[in-house]
């Protein structure tokens, strides 16, 4: 296993750096990311301050690891969302919410780092650079499980994936702040999706485009 670095580490290590990457979303989302301290991260994870830092040089590289495990199971999640060609976008969101609940504690997180890291007045830095790898892969993956489904962007799969970004977010807070229904997410999604692709061209060569049966 690697860490963030590109560093091989022993698999013992690597399951220490998983504790405390744990323990340290249960503490962001319980206390908050600015209040919550190394102690209590090392404490909730059952090691010392020292092992902490055995494994991480600051705060700030373990709120790294915590990004990168975030990516690693939304991408997880939508891999394992479109790997049925007969899935229609109802499917598809279905599945995808299913494997990845994200509910408000990982909403209030992600919001709590995005201010953190736009109070620094870093554009480019540690959450920037995250955010910009998570949204590029992001869109890779939505362009892979469109054609899948038989579909494709009407726009730069890039700004799809924001667009998806901004519905998910949007609908969340709505949720939080309002009480919207619970299919309100679902509905937005199924509707982004629905209205932003289109079917597959079909290759000049072939005699008859395919019909597209997926759409909602």
């Amino acid at each position: 296993m690697n860490n963030s670095h590109g560093t091989t580490i022993s698999p013992r290590r690597a399951r220490t750096r998983a504790r405390l990457v744990e323990a340290a979303t249960t503490l962001f989302v319980r206390n908050g990311v600015i209040a919550t301290t190394v102690e209590q991260i090392a404490e909730e994870a059952g090691f010392t301050r020292g092992a902490f830092y055995s494994n991480f040089s600051d705060k700030d590289e373990l709120i790294v690891e915590v990004l990168i495990a975030r990516s690693e199971s939304i991408a997880q999640a939508i891999e394992n969302a479109t790997v049925s060609p007969t899935a229609n976008f109802s499917g598809v969101v279905d599945a995808f919410l299913a494997s990845h609940p994200m509910g408000p504690e990982y909403f209030t997180m992600m919001n709590e780092l995005a201010l953190l890291a736009i109070r620094r007045g870093d554009p480019g830095g540690t959450f920037g650079r995250w955010s910009t790898e998570f949204n590029e892969r992001t869109a890779r993956l939505v362009s892979q499980g469109l054609a899948s489904l038989g579909r494709e962007p009407l726009v730069d799969p890039g700004d799809l994936t924001e667009v998806l970004s901004g519905v998910f977010e949007r609908a969340i807070r709505a949720s939080l702040l309002r009480g919207a229904p619970p299919n309100m997410l679902r509905r937005l999604l199924v509707t982004t999706l629905t209205h932003m692709t289109r079917p597959i061209e079909a290759l000049p060569s072939t005699a008859q485009t395919p019909e597209c049966t997926h759409a909602e």
